[in-house]
């Protein structure tokens, strides 16, 4: 695959690794992009992140546990480097064309957004594609001055025990019954 895809993006056979370290001493990336599973992470992250003035842009999110993305970022901050966690709807055509009207005033003042979302695999849903829905509903209004949410399970509210780890390290979902 290495080759296959090099050869097809024309990318200098000096120019392609299949180890990260290799990579990383004898290119000396400024940034290095991290499109891998979410259990990955926050050890290649904190590799990368190991060698002076290299940034990183990771696929959401960041980590599976809250402590370890605090960990990353406050690496990057005493390296003085910057971490992105990718969006890539905010760059959709769509969102781009609504943006953009907002912007020339042609749809007039927003003032209220709804967004909502009846979830799969109990939250999962709302963990892997709603921050995508969130980040959007940003771009759009900016800065939120009110948010409201519900969260049920099973037509009731959610109790911390229907609070389960979810699968594929996407962090914690509502639990079925």
């Amino acid at each position: 695959m290495l080759n296959k895809l090099g050869d097809e993006l024309q990318v200098d056979k000096s120019l392609r690794f299949a180890d990260l370290d290799e990579m990383m001493e004898q290119a000396r990336p400024d940034i290095v992009a991290i499109p891998v599973a979410t259990e990955l992470h926050y050890s290649l992250c904190k590799r990368v992140l190991s060698y002076p003035g290299v940034h990183i842009e990771v696929e959401k999110p960041m980590c599976e546990q809250l402590t370890e993305a605090d960990e990353l970022l406050e690496i990057a901050r005493a390296n003085r480097v910057h971490t992105a966690v990718h969006h890539q709807g905010r760059c959709s055509g769509s969102l781009r064309a609504v943006a953009h009207q907002l912007a020339r005033g042609r749809v007039g003042k927003l003032r209220h957004l709804f967004a909502s979302d009846k979830g799969y695999y109990g939250g999962y849903g709302l963990m892997n594609i709603g921050t995508h829905l969130v980040n959007n509903l940003l771009e759009l209004a900016g800065r939120c001055r009110t948010v409201s949410a519900t969260a049920t399970v099973g037509g009731r509210a959610i109790t911390p025990h229907d609070v389960v780890a979810a699968p594929s390290g996407m962090g914690f979902i509502g639990k079925w019954e």
